[in-house]
Order: C-alpha cells, then structure tokens, then sequence
C-alpha cells in the first residue's frame, strides 16, 4: 500500500491471492494493483477516522527528496561522460539516432533511476543505459546545498563514415 502521509490518502494498493482453478489441484496466483488518479474526501468524515500504526518493531524510513530543474533548483553538469558503445551488428546496418533517457542525479553526481523515455533500438537504449548508468556529475543544488535532481539526458548514435 502506497499512503501519502500528509493528506492520510491511500494512493496505491495491491491485493495478491492465490485462487484454485477449476478441475484442477493448482493455484492461480493473482495480482491486482489499484492506482487512485482522483480522490476525494468526504468533508463530513472525522480527522481520526485514519489511523496508521506501524506494527511493533518496524522502523520509518525516510525517502531523499528529488527536485525538479528551476525555482532555484540547478541542474547537475556532466564532469565525466564517456561515449556510449556502438554495436557492431547495428553500424553495419547503419542504424542511427537518439535515445532519450531520464534520470536522478544523486547528492554524490551518481546517475541513478536510468529508464529510457524514446527508444532507438533495443541494444542501442541497452548501450546508452549501461554509458549514462557511468557518469559522473557535479549534482545539482538548492539554496547551495547539493540535491536529488531528475534531468533527461539525449544520447546520439552518429557513424562518422558515412560510405
């Protein structure tokens, strides 16, 4: 169950089962996963209505906030960016073109959270995955302070001979 602690909404929830299929002595295991896109509260509903304990010994963890570039929020620069592999199987085929990547620059200019947003081609996005996941970068910062910043990221995949 995903909660948003400050508004005591639940966002997400997911229900497994496991239900014994017909004629048969196996299980179906089942999962269903609900994602509310809007919800409302109903005014009239007591405050304490939602009460959340932990069970015993559990512990709280708190998630490092992630920022988004602008409103005094820099953007993290690349210090140290390697190319990415071109697959030769692909340069003979003479594919090229960008792949889009989205990421989360950490305090330490570690790229992290790597997905691809606009793929080009199955090894190429593997390609530029495995070159973005290497660089470092001089993380972003608010108030001068460094910061969990999101960037995306264009890799190119460009053949110099062009015969």
């Amino acid at each position: 169950m995903c909660i948003d602690c400050d508004r005591l909404l639940i966002l997400r929830e997911r229900i497994e089962t496991d239900n014994p299929v017909a004629g048969e002595s196996s299980l179906l295991h089942r999962v269903d996963t609900t994602t509310y896109s809007r919800i409302e509260r109903d005014g009239e509903l007591g405050d304490d209505l939602f009460v959340f304990t932990p069970p015993p010994g559990s512990t709280g963890t708190e998630l490092p906030r992630t920022y988004r570039i602008g409103a005094g929020v820099s953007p993290p620069v690349p210090v140290y960016r390697p190319d990415p592999k071109y697959p030769k199987n692909l340069a003979r085929k003479r594919i090229e073109g960008s792949v889009i990547l989205a990421i989360v620059v950490d305090t330490d200019g570690t790229a992290t959270d790597v997905r691809v947003v606009k793929a080009l081609d199955p090894d190429l996005d593997k390609s530029a995955v495995e070159c973005v996941s290497t660089w470092k970068f001089r993380p972003g910062e608010k108030d001068g302070h460094p910061v969990r910043v999101m960037a995306q990221i264009e890799v190119n995949f460009r053949l110099l001979d062009k015969r």
